[in-house]
């Protein structure tokens, strides 16, 4: 009968339909290779973002909200692996207060959080009788930190603060709101009623890359027309008008008080800024395509015009500012190849998450470790900066997903890998895996694994540059392998490059996912 429908159907025209046949076929493959191959091509190498990453992003917070144990009861950073107590085990302490910079937003790897780089770093400059704690959540702004400090500055006896400043720190929303004031809202696009939500769903269904990309463009170009009073501004535009007007007046007021509660406490602390080669989404900038000079120049501008008045109410307040907006700027300009200043993956934790990546955060730390050398350098206690005799056992502190019932000893360290892989991170390999990181990066002479039931294993490597002393985030592959034992060797070229993180793809032939998993030190190597 469906036969017999198209031949009336094409009785005539046979021609003109046999076209329009081809056309659409021609457009649905055309659609296919630019959905399964051409997108995700242009986001591993970091062009765009698409909804790997988009998916990658969201189990990223899940874990960190899983395996992170900060309240804001008590915003410590700690977990299983990680424990913090408010007791000192050290002679120095240094309590670093923030928001999502220091909570871990999109962060696979506790150790690359700038405050843990800030650890790392001052234990290379010989500093290894003072403890980096940080204290931080999602959305705090100076005001609610400053709730937390009155608490915690007493329980933690930190012998240094360290307050991290970002642009959306000056929103006093919370605060107005309850008095009647004007609110500054940044903009959230409402739900889009012309567009039929069926069309999108079978669009996202059919190609879900490619509908991602164009319904992005479509709530980028809705987000512009609707910013304004009513539904809130574009970010860029939001960050600007809180250090104005109304808002800026209540942030004056909780500057004073910060300084205020800081002399009083009698512990020493400062502020220091946390630029970031992006700049946010306004009405009058459209220079996001800028390149080389021009890229930096932007970035500059961004952020310079929106510290000034809060750089000045810090200084007028009597609190210590470090801005490091011009050495950052210097810094990563000359770290990026020409060309490539706009790829996310130099700047960025991930590509659909503009919080600091690697780069950014050892800058932090750098810049945090050399402020405070000179101007608080009892807070960081006996300086020794002989090296270790012997070569030490790889430390895991922190894994992804973190309930893989891990255990570990000088030897050994045991973990469940998962039955399902639908929460395991998978992104830049493309691949399922359960991700372990070291405290203290290692470098390794070999990697084995050994599973009763386990059928194939391979392990990826992310090392950092010893001319660096940060991960860039390319993880390098050592081979699929098969059978119960395994063991890699690492590759010659990375013999004295440390290692940061193990990444570990498993299959099984059995309900037993128990696995061993060796780091061998590379003896004689220093870490």
């Amino acid at each position: 009968m469906f036969v017999s429908v198209i031949k009336k159907l094409t009785k005539g025209n046979a021609v003109a339909v046999r076209y329009l046949l081809f056309s659409v076929i021609g457009l649905l493959v055309l659609f296919f290779a630019v959905d399964a191959f051409v997108i995700p091509s242009m986001e591993d190498n970091g062009k765009i973002a698409s909804t790997a990453w988009r998916a990658e992003n969201e189990k990223l917070l899940h874990w960190m909200h899983v395996r992170n144990k900060a309240d804001d009861v008590n915003p410590v950073w700690r977990s299983d692996l990680f424990p913090v107590s408010a007791e000192k085990k050290t002679k120095k302490r240094i309590l670093v207060l923030g928001d999502s910079y220091v909570w871990g937003h999109g962060y696979s790897n506790l150790n690359t959080i700038w405050w843990r780089q800030l650890q790392l770093e001052l234990e290379r400059r010989g500093y290894h009788d003072v403890e980096v704690v940080g204290a931080g959540l999602r959305g705090a702004a100076t005001w609610r930190e400053l709730g937390w400090a009155k608490k915690l500055i007493p329980e933690y006896k930190p012998d240094l603060v360290v307050w991290g400043y970002v642009t959306n720190d000056p929103d006093e929303g919370e605060q107005i709101a309850p008095t009647g004031g004007k609110v500054c809202k940044a903009l959230i696009v409402p739900k889009d009623e012309d567009f039929p939500e069926r069309v999108t769903k079978v669009m996202e269904g059919a190609f879900p890359n490619l509908a991602e990309q164009l319904l992005a463009i479509r709530k980028k170009r809705r987000g512009e027309i609707l910013a304004g009073d009513r539904y809130g501004w574009q970010f860029g535009d939001w960050e600007q008008k809180i250090v104005e007007g109304d808002n800026f007046e209540h942030y004056k007021k909780t500057v004073h008080n910060v300084a205020d509660f800081s002399k009083a406490s009698g512990v020493p602390a400062f502020y220091i800024t946390f630029p970031n080669a992006v700049v946010f989404a306004t009405n009058e900038d459209k220079n996001e395509n800028l390149t080389g000079r021009a890229f930096y120049e932007n970035v500059r501008r961004y952020y310079e015009n929106r510290y000034a008045p809060v750089r000045q109410a810090f200084t007028l307040a009597g609190m210590p500012f470090y801005d490091i907006l011009n050495d950052f700027v210097a810094y990563v300009s000359s770290h990026a190849a020409p060309g490539s200043e706009t790829q996310k993956f130099l700047y960025l934790i991930n590509p659909v998450n503009s919080h600091p990546g690697a780069l950014a955060c050892h800058f932090y730390a750098v810049k945090a470790a050399d402020y405070i050398e000179a101007n608080y350098k009892d807070a960081l206690g006996p300086r020794t900066l002989d090296k270790p005799a012997d070569t030490l056992p790889p430390v895991i502190n922190d894994c992804v997903p973190s309930d893989i019932q891990l255990r570990q000893n000088k030897e050994h360290a045991f973990f469940v890998y998962p039955e399902s892989e639908a929460d395991l991170l998978s992104m830049p390999v493309r691949k399922p895996f359960v991700v372990l990181n070291l405290a203290h990066p290692t470098p390794l002479s070999e990697v084995k694994l050994i599973g009763e039931q386990l059928k194939e294993g391979d392990v990826y490597l992310n090392f950092e540059d010893p001319t660096k002393n940060y991960d860039e985030g390319v993880p390098i592959e050592l081979g699929t392998k098969k059978n119960g034992s395994m063991c890699w060797k690492v590759p010659e070229k990375y013999a004295t490059w440390p290692v940061g993180s193990v990444r570990v793809s498993a299959k099984f032939k059995g309900e037993n996912h128990g696995v061993i998993l060796d780091m061998i030190p590379n003896v004689g190597v220093a870490q």
